[in-house]
């Protein structure tokens, strides 16, 4: 990449070894001498060194390069050829020659394969193919790819600038954005001197929403693009537009029209020979620069061809991913979305003349030839969203409309006749959802909801693969057994329900609760299965059910809570069971006699969920007192009291040690609370790691994928949250149209 420091790092090498050549040539590429004239140039000057008169001229270039390895056999000498880019052909891939310089490829090969006692040293932001295939690392000829500076090394370029206020996070932000370009990094100390009296936290909001661009290096960076292939310029878009490391097979899906495989895998060779591509495992990635410059020229583009009504780019590449992410698809909005419709706004003036252009724009795409196989419409109906426009009676039969996210959007009598809507994202059906369990494999999750209906989905991709359809009232509790072939839920119809996911249908219901069913449990080996009730028509003390799963029998009632009973959990070998309710304690009992083998009551209100550590020596339990406990079982001491949240914790669960790799010894567990807030929290120390805010009102309840990383919540505001537990970041919003529960403060008012 340009700007990195080739030359200079030439110059500064040349300095240091000059004692262990004869003689050092140093000659720039820049302006495009013939190879007759460089190769003339240097016979010349190494004879010159060796006192030879050269009466006979070679005449042709064999010649001429027999000559010079002569020279460089008979003297060590050390040749530096600066900028060898210069040379090379735009618009076809990386490292192939302009036809009138195709024999520096000759003889850069000659000197790579006939012994001799000197060194040539290039430069250049491409490698060139004879250098590809000479080049090993225990071979005469190499090649080092030059990194940008880090903090340290390059702390210099801002205190010689004058900023005085060198902090080392802003530091480490700048030099992870501009990965080190001494270039950048040099025209940004300008800038924050004369911008903000050399304050580096200034910049540095700035620096992170794209909004410092360099002249220079916009202008080093566009050359380089205009040198690419068509097929190398799709690649670099399409990596700005994911903004995430992107797999071949993910970039051979998106393109259109399609690529042949052999010619992606070419032109991903040749971008990582031009050095604008980064490898991380098997996917690529732009450094933040290129990507900052591949996404402004793409803004810049399309909002010509919208007002040209000259249809190119946005044909070819969807300003968002309607299946991304929640974090990339944001980042999508902010930094592709957003600027066209900010420059669509600048010109047209804000609603109602830009919604009327972009909707025209719908008109033109029904005549063009283009429109069945295109992101064009889809790209429309996005930035129609983002002007706030009314999508109502909006005809858009018979459009491919891909990668339209219209999800929470009003499209009431719209008309989608004839549509191809892949891979767009609408609202669903969801009401507010109760429940939400993991499979054992992680590979799907169910959700439980107030419409009595319950969901399962694909993890991957986040497709719904069916709906359960049974209850008469809200499903409140779901939960997968072992073996991930059954799937038992409850609800406020005071009924168990237990499917079998793979024909999709109950096999069993179990009666026998006479209130309404909210939590349940099953033991490690499948069979017997854990009920509870939290509300009863006429008797007081509520009792936990043990089912057999196989017959529906019920085996055993638990009697000794006083009042509701909200949680039970069986432990990991399924010898006890802990059972939590509103008479503020927390039972253990014997799952195989019955016994109730431990009572503790610390807690200051009713305690509403239980969960087992991994070996069983754990427990914590989460309360309407807004706190979280952690016990240890043997002892029954409350060993820690965990402190953060504003309002009643409704679910806790432990996390899997592959959620935080760098740290798997310790227990991690997550929270979930009325406050709208998932936290998580690192058991032996009571820290808390990480707040997860998303949700717009309160959450129900929380499951961690089991060896995985994503953690789901379900709340009241008819959304499903899925997190990556890694980064923090929403993976993805699960959205429906319903209201939320409307509840009054002390009790639940189901259906019925």
């Amino acid at each position: 990449m340009g700007g990195i420091g080739k030359t200079t790092l030439s110059i500064k090498l040349g300095q240091q070894v000059k004692h262990q050549f004869d003689c050092i040539v140093w000659r720039s590429l820049r302006h495009g001498p013939t190879i007759e004239t460089l190769i003339s140039d240097l016979i010349h000057t190494l004879s010159d060194r060796a006192d030879d008169i050269d009466t006979d001229a070679p005449t042709t270039l064999k010649d001429s390069v027999a000559r010079l390895i002569h020279y460089l056999r008979r003297s060590r000498c050390l040749i530096v050829l600066d900028n060898l880019e210069s040379l090379l052909q735009s618009g076809i891939q990386a490292g192939s020659y302009s036809p009138e310089y195709e024999g520096y490829g000759y003889v850069l090969q000659s000197i790579g394969e006939i012994a001799h006692q000197s060194c040539v040293l290039l430069t250049s932001r491409e490698k060139t193919r004879e250098i590809a295939l000479l080049e090993g690392q225990t071979l005469p000829v190499r090649s080092l790819q030059i990194s940008g500076l880090n903090p340290q090394e390059g702390q210099d370029i801002f205190t010689s600038k004058g900023c005085a206020n060198t902090d080392p996070d802003a530091l480490d932000i700048i030099f992870e954005h501009y990965a080190g370009n001494p270039l950048a990094l040099k025209m940004l100390a300008s800038s924050v001197q004369e911008l903000a009296a050399g304050n580096l936290l200034e910049i540095i909001p700035y620096l992170q929403q794209g909004l410092l661009q360099f002249q220079n290096i916009n202008a080093l960076l566009e050359s380089q693009f205009e040198r690419l292939t068509a097929v190398e310029q799709q690649i670099l878009y399409w990596l700005a537009i994911n903004r995430d490391p992107t797999s071949l097979s993910e970039l051979a899906a998106d393109i259109i029209p399609n690529t042949l495989p052999a010619l992606l895998l070419d032109a991903i060779q040749s971008l990582g020979r031009r050095c604008l591509v980064e490898r991380i495992a098997h996917k690529l990635y732009l450094q933040a620069v290129v990507m900052e410059f591949v996404t402004h020229r793409l803004t810049q583009t399309v909002s010509a061809e919208l007002f040209s009504q000259n249809f190119n780019l946005l044909h070819q590449y969807p300003l968002l991913k309607a299946e991304s992410q929640d974090y990339i698809r944001q980042a999508q909005v902010q930094f592709i979305l957003r600027p066209i419709v900010e420059t669509l706004t600048l010109q047209l003036g804000h609603n109602p003349t830009a919604e009327t252009h972009l909707k025209s724009m719908l008109v033109l795409l029904k005549q063009d030839h283009h429109s069945q196989a295109s992101y064009a419409a889809g790209n429309v109906l996005n930035l129609l969203c983002e002007v706030r426009a009314d999508l109502t009676h909006l005809d858009c039969s018979y459009l491919a409309i891909w990668q339209a996210y219209l999800v929470g959007v009003n499209l009431q009598y719209a008309n989608f006749t004839g549509s191809d809507l892949s891979k767009s994202s609408f609202s669903s059906t969801l009401s507010a959802s109760l429940s939400v369990a993991f499979s054992p494999d992680g590979q799907i999750f169910a959700i439980g909801s107030a419409d009595r209906i319950i969901r399962i989905y694909r993890t991957q991709g986040f497709q719904e693969l069916m709906t359960l359809e049974g209850h008469s009232n809200w499903v409140c509790c779901v939960m997968f057994s072992p073996d991930g072939q059954t799937l038992a839920s409850t609800s406020f119809d005071r009924s168990i329900k237990l499917w079998n996911l793979s024909k999709g249908n109950c096999e069993r219901t179990l009666l026998g609760h006479t209130g309404w069913v909210w939590s349940v449990s099953f033991s490690p080996d499948g069979n017997t299965l854990a009920s509870c009730q939290t509300l009863a028509s006429s008797q007081p003390d509520q009792n936990i059910r043990l089912w057999d799963v196989n017959t529906g029998e019920c085996l055993r009632i638990l009697k000794g809570h006083i009042g509701w009973v909200w949680g039970v959990a069986f432990s990991p070998d399924g010898s006890k069971l802990a059972s939590c309710g509103d008479d503020l304690s927390i039972r253990l009992w014997n799952s195989q006699t019955g016994e109730n083998i431990a009572i503790w009551e610390p807690h200051q209100n009713w305690v509403r969920s239980v969960a087992f550590s991994p070996d069983g020596q754990i427990l914590v339990s989460g309360s309407h007192d807004g706190t979280v406990r952690v016990w240890d079982v043997s002892s029954g001491r409350c060993q820690r009291i965990l402190k953060g949240h504003r309002h009643l914790i409704s679910s806790v669960v432990f996390l899997s040690a592959n959620s935080h790799p760098e740290t798997a010894d310790e227990l991690w567990i997550a929270s979930a609370s009325n406050d709208q807030m998932v936290r998580i929290w690192n058991v032996k120390t009571g820290q808390c790691l990480r707040v997860l805010q998303g949700h717009t009102s309160s959450i129900w309840s929380i499951s961690a994928q089991p060896q995985g990383h994503i953690l789901a919540s379900a709340a009241n505001d008819c959304t499903v949250q899925l997190w990556d537990l890694q980064t923090g970041q929403s993976l993805r919003t699960l959205q429906g149209y319903a209201a939320g529960i409307k509840r009054r403060p002390t009790f639940l008012r189901p259906i019925g």
